[in-house]
């Protein structure tokens, strides 16, 4: 009966935030990222804005989408440079922050229309931080040709490398940390249908190889790839201790999970080592040699795999308890503390959680623990929009006791998800999940009223 009257509310709630475009995606966390020499400073992107931490989790703020320039569906992917400069991808462009996540510029768009290094308004696939700082950001594009762009001035500017393609979304990038010039980049090439009646062209993919740093390109092989009715093969991480030696995955290759491949000769051929059951979303290298690969498993057995012979073969890791950890997503500081992402509610209980090494794992942030959004000043995005506007949203729609502005304490870390296992806005079963859906109906109606976007579904 309770799953019935969730049901109902959602109904409800669907319908009356249907005029603000509400994208309805559950609130999880989906990457986590660390400024290279400073181990207090990270990012963890959730699928309802950016979340910012300076004192290694002990504070939490939130950077919302408005301000990074994205909405709906979108998750964008980041980088997080040794400077401080926060990169982000977009359907309409790379965004940039050089003051700690206030404000975004979208890169190149101070260059004319026509210029061949300009970028700005185009649906970014993939971006990646080399190890000389260089940022790589590659363009997925249907109606222009896509590229391969890079900056060396901190995302000041943007010089096009090559690969121009009409009809490939380049979709991966993957830097090798050992070799600044070496490049691998992955493309899914869209269905062609022919002038003059000549038939189709179906879809296919691509890889390409640079050891010149963008100067020149290989073709790289894909015979050796399984793939999926709708083919997609992404490249994943270079070996830190091998440039020959890179990983892909093909997407939906093993079924419900991805196929996994290595490479130990440049791209030149591929060996399959690994079928995931859910899918792929994280190969970490990590500092003492293995290799871990992350899926958001919720059996507690195949949420994890490591590799001690350089990714020849991998084996799941036993004990991994779903009530510590569903790995959304996985990453290591550079002190080998292994991070990762949570449902942050049942099983687990965390947004984020980390662990000595693969265990156990232990929380770091709920989403109640969120101490405000990140404070700038009066005329960016982030202070007239995410402060003002959805801050009181969010704490409404997490239980949020804000510290901040309410002089009381962080709210005692218990309760149940406003949406429970079932959905963003379906309760869970118990009289805490049904209020938090209550007040989410508030919440979507005072919205409709407004006519404004949502940005906590």
């Amino acid at each position: 009966m309770r799953r019935a009257i969730s049901a109902v509310l959602f109904a409800a709630l669907a319908t009356a935030a249907a005029p603000a475009s509400a994208h309805g995606q559950f609130p999880i966390t989906r990457s986590v990222f660390f400024q290279p020499g400073a181990n207090a400073n990270y990012l963890l992107g959730t699928t309802f804005g950016l979340m910012v931490t300076h004192d290694d989790g002990a504070n939490f703020y939130i950077v919302c989408e408005q301000t990074v320039g994205y909405g709906g569906v979108y998750e964008p992917a980041y980088e997080f440079a040794a400077d401080g400069t926060i990169y982000a991808t977009t359907p309409t462009g790379l965004t940039v922050s050089h003051d700690g996540g206030c404000s975004f510029e979208v890169a190149t768009a101070s260059l004319t229309a026509g210029d061949p290094n300009r970028f700005a308004g185009e649906n970014i696939g993939a971006i990646e931080l080399g190890p000389d700082q260089a940022l790589w950001a590659a363009t997925a594009t249907a109606t222009t040709i896509n590229k391969i762009y890079v900056s060396r001035d901190g995302g000041q500017t943007f010089t096009a490398s090559g690969l121009e393609a009409p009809n490939i979304d380049w979709n991966g990038i993957a830097a090798a940390p050992g070799d600044a010039t070496r490049l691998y980049v992955s493309g899914q090439q869209r269905t062609e249908v022919l002038p003059d009646d000549a038939g189709i062209v179906p879809p296919t993919v691509h890889l390409r190889r640079t050891d010149t740093s963008g100067a020149s390109w290989v073709d790289l092989p894909i015979t050796d790839f399984d793939l999926a009715i709708s083919p997609n093969v992404v490249v994943l991480g270079v070996s830190p201790t091998s440039a020959d030696t890179v990983f892909a995955a093909s997407i939906g290759a093993a079924g419900s999970g991805d196929r996994l491949y290595r490479s130990t000769d440049a791209g030149a051929h591929w060996t399959a080592v690994l079928d995931t059951v859910f899918a792929l979303r994280s190969l970490v290298f990590r500092t003492d040699g293995s290799i871990v690969v992350a899926t958001p498993a919720t059996d507690g057995k195949n949420a994890l795999f490591t590799s001690a012979d350089g990714g020849a073969t991998f084996t799941p890791v036993s004990g991994v308890d779903p009530k510590q950890l569903e790995a959304a997503c996985l990453g290591e500081r550079a002190d080998g503390t292994m991070f990762g992402c949570g449902t942050n509610w049942d099983p687990d209980y965390a947004a984020l959680a980390r662990a000595p090494g693969l265990g156990p794992w232990t929380k770091v942030f709920r989403f109640v623990d969120l101490r405000g959004p990140v404070s700038c000043p009066a005329g960016t995005v982030q202070h007239d929009v995410c402060e003002l506007e959805q801050w009181p949203m969010l704490k409404q729609f997490f239980g949020i006791t804000d510290p901040l502005v309410d002089g009381a304490p962080a709210m005692p870390d218990a309760g149940t998800a406003p949406g429970g296992d079932t959905g963003c806005c379906s309760a869970s079963g118990d009289a805490g999940g049904a209020i938090a859906v209550a007040a989410l109906v508030g919440v979507g109606l005072w919205l409709a009223r407004r006519r404004k976007k949502r940005c906590c579904q």
